[in-house]
């Protein structure tokens, strides 16, 4: 699921309908460019930590196999 969001910046909203995301998160630096899609979910700028890199945490995930990828996703699902 990520490398299929992940290959087009530009299909945030198709992204954001088809997985039924409800809060979307970006950091400080983008400065309102995307705004729009809080017509669709709620937006959160988050300020720059130390120790957090989405670009790594993105080029690392490019490496792990899509098999993987699911595992990885499902061990975050809460049950409710």
């Amino acid at each position: 699921m990520w490398q299929e969001c992940a290959n087009n910046w530009k299909q945030e909203v198709d992204d954001i309908k088809k997985y039924k995301i409800d809060e979307f998160a970006i950091g400080y630096d983008w400065g309102g460019e995307l705004d729009n899609l809080s017509k669709i979910c709620e937006v959160r700028s988050l300020p720059r930590t130390k120790y957090f890199s989405s670009t790594k945490i993105k080029n690392l995930l490019y490496g792990i196999p899509t098999t993987h990828l699911n595992q990885i996703k499902y061990a975050f699902i809460i049950d409710t």
